[in-house]
């Protein structure tokens, strides 16, 4: 008996699960990579189409018979990474059974404690998404914040975080300075500040009113960005270990005479540099623009390449007290499962911004990638930067 199963947005992949008519021990999943690069990608099976598990897990082996990680996600999936040579075919065996300990990669969660973040990350990058009380505060944090990381590495934002709220800390920097003791304030506040890295990474990234690291906005009748400003309810789906994954709601706005709530799923799995997110709006009456892009904060370069299906802008990591060589590079970007209308660079409220135009009919869903880059990271150049949103592109139409 063999059966197939849809990947969705992910093209030419093929999937065949291959499984004895007497329920063998063992499912083989085949999978083929018919574009010409190298690709990780995330393969999602099915639990229906599995033999049970008396444990609720299953394990996973490489055609070596390597054990490799996987997650039971809560919509009933097996999940695991497949590094998929250009025009090849991997098979995989998963039988059910206990499987081995595993590091975390992805995960996130809400701190309640730092004015409701939700902030997530797997090895390579992390970011967050501002809550409502930072909105009670009335500070204006509209898009999606980062933190850099030396990836690939462990989870850092708990130690970020940790750091950062220890009571006490910002007197004591003061008291330092103000006694002349430039040297140890710079120390402590190099240790405790997440705005400067001290060997774990940083969040140097400027968000404010603007559509940060790649927040969609539809645009009002006068052709103004309308945001949904931080967001009212989240929940997580997914803490690890190869995958996160948060529902977030808006509160309800106007929009020219529409009352419309806007919803996200942002999924981050292991491995990736770039947020698959999708996007709903509810209660809009008819098809509207909508855009998605970065702010840009200087004449560094930027890339709007629509015929690729993707936009970028290397960006000057300039928060805290990092010198030019611990900021290093970096790359903010978007990539579309999709043709956009155009991209160019735009100015809202007195912020210029490069965003990809399309349109969204009501109660569709509008489907796209961010993320960034560091060369302190595991991106080395801004080239290699482009080629992996090129890649993401190519690699999710369908």
């Amino acid at each position: 008996m063999t059966m197939r199963i849809s990947k969705g947005l992910i093209p030419f992949i093929i999937l065949a699960l291959c499984a004895a008519c007497n329920r063998a021990p063992r499912t083989g999943i085949s999978v083929t990579n018919e574009l010409d690069f190298e690709r990780l990608m995330m393969v999602e099976v099915p639990l229906k189409t599995l033999d049970p598990s008396p444990s609720g897990q299953w394990i996973v082996k490489d055609e070596d018979g390597h054990e490799i990680e996987s997650q039971v996600t809560s919509d009933s999936l097996l999940i695991f990474n497949a590094l998929l040579v250009p025009k090849g075919t991997s098979t995989f065996w998963v039988s059910p059974g206990q499987h081995a300990s595993y590091d975390t990669l992805a995960t996130g969660r809400i701190y309640h404690e730092r004015l409701d973040d939700v902030a997530w990350e797997n090895e390579n990058v992390a970011f967050r998404a501002y809550g409502p009380a930072l909105q009670r505060n009335g500070e204006r944090g509209y898009g999606y914040d980062l933190f850099l990381k030396h990836g690939p590495t462990g989870p850092v934002l708990e130690q970020l975080y940790a750091r950062e709220l220890q009571p006490g800390w910002h007197q004591l920097v003061d008291s330092l300075r103000r006694a002349g003791l430039k040297a140890q304030a710079d120390s402590v506040a190099a240790f405790h500040s997440y705005h400067t890295d001290s060997g774990l990474g940083m969040d140097p990234y400027a968000v404010g009113p603007t559509l940060g690291a790649g927040v969609a906005a539809l645009l009002d009748d006068e052709g103004n960005f309308s945001y949904p400003w931080c967001y009212q309810t989240a929940e997580v789906l997914e803490q690890g270990p190869l995958r996160f994954r948060v529902f977030l709601t808006f509160p309800p706005r106007e929009l020219d005479g529409d009352t419309i709530t806007e919803v996200r799923l942002i999924t981050l799995d292991a491995g990736q540099n770039l947020n698959h997110t999708v996007v709903k709006y509810l209660g809009l009456s008819k098809p509207r623009t909508i855009v998605s892009g970065v702010p840009l904060r200087d004449d560094g370069p930027y890339t709007a390449n629509v015929a690729e299906g993707y936009i970028s802008y290397c960006d000057p990591a300039l928060a805290g007290n990092n010198t030019p060589e611990q900021r290093g590079n970096l790359y903010v970007g978007l990539a579309y499962p999709f043709i956009p209308d155009s991209a160019k660079v735009v100015t809202d409220a007195g912020q210029p911004h490069l965003v990809a135009y399309t349109t969204y009919y009501p109660d569709s869903l509008y489907v796209y990638h961010w993320g960034y880059g560091w060369d302190h990271g595991n991106i080395p150049s801004y080239s290699a930067f482009n080629t992996l949103l090129s890649h993401q592109s190519l690699s999710s139409r369908p």
